[in-house]
């Protein structure tokens, strides 16, 4: 779910090799390689709003400046870490890499790297696209002589199949997640004023551990969500709030429903979701989802907020594309957020799971079991 981002992330955010070893990356550049036989290197950007791809190759969170790493084939990784010499120290533990430099001209950097690579070997781009113009116009200058093919989407389909060590980092992140919902709704239960109750369920959370927590709330009954801005003083009435935490990368995310009671539009969420849930396995069309959806919602609306998506892949991204059918099924080792969002005249409701599709069914990862 899209949310309002830190300007300077703060977490814990270093490469533990016990948790995600090397050889976990270097399967993960074999397959790059795979995808892209006449690939001589990849060049993959990320800042801290947009790094999973970064953070999927090289484990680097750029924590305030970009940083782009440069891959090649045939010879150790490189990476252009953003803020000057003074930060290469700082961003060396938040890495495997060993090779790190400046970032500063881009365009420089890369002609020089590409004197090592084969003349005639392709260069693969990934999330080029969310790099500004300057730097853009750098790259694509010194890449003019060179045929260049994007690897976001191949790399992304990569992305969505989850190994052993990525979902047991995904069961962490769940575990903290269950740390701030019940936060949430210990501080619901004193009294205490929405936006305190955000604060309780973001605090536990990265006390547990998260490197991130984000979220959402509602004032007006579920109708609509919006983010902390510490304006708003009064008590909690039962309203939904969206709440995320990031562990090693990994995300979680739910809707915590506020309340003492589940209502009608809460429960028939959740009948949803659960059937969502049961339905899980490899090869199931992503439209049967929907239409799951349509045929169960009854007489209310589908929220806005879950309008464009009721799945979506989940892991080192909350902005994962939704996917929203075209043939498009569930495949083993994919993790899914679902997200069932209803509406009346009145007020909003939500209900949410974490799945990892296996080979005969679904894991529930959220809620913890």
């Amino acid at each position: 779910m899209q949310t309002l981002h830190p300007t300077l992330l703060v977490g814990p955010a270093d490469w533990a090799a016990q948790r995600l070893p090397r050889a976990e990356y270097e399967r993960r550049l074999a397959q790059v390689w795979i995808d892209h036989p006449r690939a001589g290197g990849m060049i993959v950007y990320g800042d801290p709003r947009d790094h999973a791809a970064l953070a999927y190759l090289t484990h680097f969170t750029p924590k305030l400046e970009p940083a782009v790493a440069l891959l090649a084939k045939a010879d150790e990784p490189r990476l252009l870490v953003g803020g000057g010499a003074n930060m290469i120290d700082a961003a060396r533990p938040l890495t495997f890499v060993r090779d790190l430099v400046p970032l500063r001209d881009i365009g420089t950097a890369v002609t020089q790297w590409l004197e090592s690579l084969p003349g005639d070997a392709e260069i693969v781009a990934v999330n080029s696209d969310a790099m500004p113009p300057q730097p853009y116009l750098s790259l694509d200058r010194a890449l003019a002589a060179r045929a260049v093919r994007s690897g976001d989407e191949r790399l992304a389909a990569r992305m969505r199949i989850k190994s052993a060590c990525e979902c047991a980092l995904m069961r962490d992140a769940c575990a903290m997640l269950a740390r701030g919902a019940t936060a949430l709704q210990e501080a619901f239960s004193r009294g205490d004023a929405i936006d305190k109750c955000v604060l309780h369920g973001e605090h536990a959370a990265i006390q547990a551990g998260a490197q991130d927590v984000r979220s959402l709330f509602s004032v007006d009954g579920g109708r609509t969500l919006r983010p902390f801005d510490g304006t708003t003083t009064s008590p909690a009435g039962p309203t939904p709030v969206y709440l995320a935490v990031r562990h090693d990368g990994y995300w979680a995310e739910t809707v915590c429903q506020l309340g003492s009671v589940p209502d009608v539009l809460t429960q028939r969420a959740q009948h949803i979701v659960a059937m969502l849930v049961s339905q899980a396995r490899p090869g199931l069309p992503l439209a049967a989802w929907h239409a799951c959806v349509e045929a169960e919602r009854g007489p209310f609306a589908i929220h806005p907020v879950t309008a464009r998506s009721i799945a979506r892949p989940i892991g080192l991204s909350l902005d994962d594309q939704p996917m929203c059918g075209n043939g498009q099924v569930l495949a083993a080792g994919e993790t899914w957020a679902l997200q069932v969002g209803l509406r009346d005249a009145g007020h909003g409701a939500f209900a949410t799971a974490i799945i990892a599709v296996t080979a005969t069914g679904a894991e529930c990862l959220w809620p913890l079991r």
